[in-house]
């Protein structure tokens, strides 16, 4: 699967003028000096002595991160609106792993999220040392186990985790040999801020810097409730930034502008192309060979649950528990693969042991390495959208060609531009407007304030409402 796309002037303008547009600097938690020691007396480092940084995830859906300092919570990323659910009014910073983790899974019971049919709760933590990763693994596992008596703590990489994994070491080989799914989904939590990030960059960090750098950007983002919020934040901030990389083009001349507006029509396309790449769908032969493999169409299991509908062969028939989640099958007989994937992640238990479910999970990816969004077929529809935005028709066929067709349009952009000569004063002009850059996500932050008022309190509504539901009748 390709990387997320570069954006044509963080990295060139860099170039040619020798700054950055990008704040990268990994040294920038707060109570650090340039070289990752602690700069106060470490009342965040957990012992006191040097700050080491690790990632924890915990997965109920509602999906929540953690960065961890030493042993100490330092920073909570709500990965659904769930989680935004869950979290809203409560400060899990500063809190000890344990005490941070006993909360998220005593909030998830009690808010009805975990039961006794959807008792799987995943743990991954990812640190520089196994022995500090064994450490907080056991602090979040005694943390869940007194959150409550029903979580099931499972340590397996979620399925799109490792499928990704297995990708990038299959296209680029020994740079990515050691790759693990805890890392890669690092990495991927600081893409969502940072288009700058790219996995060539990542996994030449570490998982300390790497993490303290997540913990830059959610502290930057930590007002901002629920991914609906965040992808709110993001446009506008690509708004105002296309904007004023605009102008910046504008210095360059009539021509280079042109072109420019071009691209940036055509990239617009490619976005929103990439959304319904990633939006695969099982086909109907395959949906039914997967049900083969996991022996979910075979009814003489000792839980069957059936659904309202009277077409039982479009739907999964879960032996072993009550199928919490499970996948929709479209009146096509078709599947949304990330629907599967969820579905498989929570249901290991269906399994009499793992070597099982390894075999069926083996056969599972088998047919599912052929869903990739970069094989994605351009539909008419797709090529009108492309013709429109570039002015002429495009000879692409998949998703892939058209990203490749793109990477050639903005290297064609970098060489056009480095064959412009500019005037000193023209040079300064630009450096001015990228020092204003660095105001870009506050101009959206201040954007955003009424949007993120309304949401907390519409979050904490449905807190209230779930804990109503599920509370207990007097």
């Amino acid at each position: 699967m390709k990387e997320k796309m570069k954006k044509l002037f963080a990295a060139t303008l860099a170039g040619v003028m020798g700054f950055s547009f990008a704040a990268c600097n990994t040294n920038t938690g707060s109570g650090t000096g340039g070289n990752g020691e602690s700069g106060g007396n470490g009342e965040n480092g957990g012992n006191g002595a040097s700050s080491t940084y690790s990632y924890l995830a915990i997965d109920i859906n509602p999906s929540i991160e953690f960065v961890v300092n030493g042993e100490i919570v330092v920073g909570v990323k709500a990965c659904n609106d769930d989680a935004s659910v869950l979290l809203s009014g409560e400060n899990l910073e500063n809190m000890s792993v344990e005490a941070a983790t006993e909360k998220v899974v005593e909030l998830a019971e009690e808010l009805g999220y975990l039961t006794e049919e959807n008792n799987d709760v995943k743990i991954m933590v990812t640190a520089d040392t196994e022995e500090l990763t064994a450490s907080l693994e056991l602090l979040a596992e005694r943390g869940v186990g007194k959150g409550s008596l029903l979580a099931k703590i499972n340590y397996t990489p979620r399925i799109t985790d490792e499928r990704q994994v297995n990708e990038l070491k299959k296209e680029h080989g020994e740079k990515f040999k050691d790759l693990s799914a805890g890392k890669l989904r690092l990495i991927e939590a600081i893409m969502e801020y940072d288009e700058t990030m790219t996995y060539e960059i990542g996994i030449e960090m570490s998982v300390s810097e790497l993490s303290e750098m997540l913990d830059k950007y959610v502290d930057e983002m930590a007002d901002i409730v629920g991914d609906e919020m965040e992808e709110l934040f993001e446009r506008k901030y690509k708004e105002i930034r296309r904007e004023a990389y605009g102008r910046i083009a504008a210095l360059y001349g009539e021509e280079y502008k042109a072109v420019w507006d071009r691209f940036v029509a055509l990239e617009k396309v490619v976005k929103e192309i990439e959304k319904k790449a990633e939006k695969l769908v099982i086909t109907p032969e395959d949906v039914e060979e997967l049900q083969k493999i996991l022996g979910w169409e075979d009814e003489t299991t000792t839980e069957t649950e059936e659904t309202e509908s009277t077409e039982t062969a479009q739907t999964f028939k879960v032996g072993g528990h009550k199928g919490v989640g499970r996948p929709e099958i479209n009146e096509k007989g078709e599947m949304h693969l990330d629907d599967f994937d969820k579905f498989f992640d929570c249901h290991e238990d269906f399994f009499e042991n793992a070597e099982k479910y390894k075999e069926a999970y083996d056969k599972v990816e088998e047919i599912l390495e052929n869903y990739d969004e970069d094989a994605y077929v351009l539909t008419e529809e797709d090529l009108a959208a492309i013709t429109t935005a570039w002015g002429e028709a495009i000879e692409v066929t998949t998703f892939e060609d058209l990203e490749d067709f793109l990477d050639e349009q903005e290297k064609a952009l970098e060489e056009m531009r480095e064959g412009i000569e500019l005037p000193l004063l023209v040079q300064m002009e630009i450096q001015v407007m990228e020092e204003a850059m660095k105001d870009v996500k506050e101009q959206a932050k201040e954007f955003m304030k009424a949007q993120m008022e309304f949401a907390k309190l519409e979050f904490q509504a449905r807190k209230d409402e779930l804990r109503s539901k599920h509370a207990p009748n007097e």
